[in-house]
């Protein structure tokens, strides 16, 4: 009986190791029915109204309800491999508002990629993006410079 005892100290903290990983393995992604952000979004919602957007056009509004969910998804699960795809989207769909608000969380939505996901692709892919932001404000301020010299106007 003294030999199983042994057996059973050795063996239950390597079986409770096993069974914590396992645990943490599992909460890496969120369920389908927990509900984030103020408008209380599941992970599948947040998925189609991106996608709703990206086919129908997007509202200010609609995605900044969508982006509230996303943050609230990252800090309650911040290793969910399905959360910066989701950011990256959601950066683009930012950037074709063409206002200054949509440019600015777009950004924001880059800028959340990279602090929060650095070693995914989806955060180079961020910052290709806004490298590319920023060269292209630099040529069109360029451009006005050069036109308002030679006296053509600006529209």
């Amino acid at each position: 009986m003294e030999g199983r005892a042994k057996l059973a100290a050795t063996v239950a903290p390597g079986l409770l190791l096993l069974c914590a990983a396992s645990a943490t393995a599992h909460t890496r992604l969120a369920p389908a029915d927990e509900y984030f952000g103020p408008t209380k979004m599941s992970p599948l919602e947040i998925a189609n109204r991106i996608h709703d957007a990206q086919r129908r056009g997007a509202s200010y509004r609609g995605l900044m309800s969508t982006q509230s969910a996303i943050e609230d998804w990252t800090a309650k699960y911040p290793a969910d491999p399905w959360i910066p795809p989701r950011e990256y989207q959601m950066s683009r769909l930012f950037t074709r508002l063409h206002s200054h608000d949509g440019n600015a969380e777009a950004d924001r939505c880059r800028w959340f990629l990279r602090a929060h996901f650095p070693a995914t692709r989806y955060a180079a892919a961020a910052e290709r993006d806004t490298r590319g932001a920023y060269k292209a404000v630099a040529t069109k301020k360029a451009a006005k410079k050069k036109h308002r010299f030679l006296g053509i106007s600006w529209s």
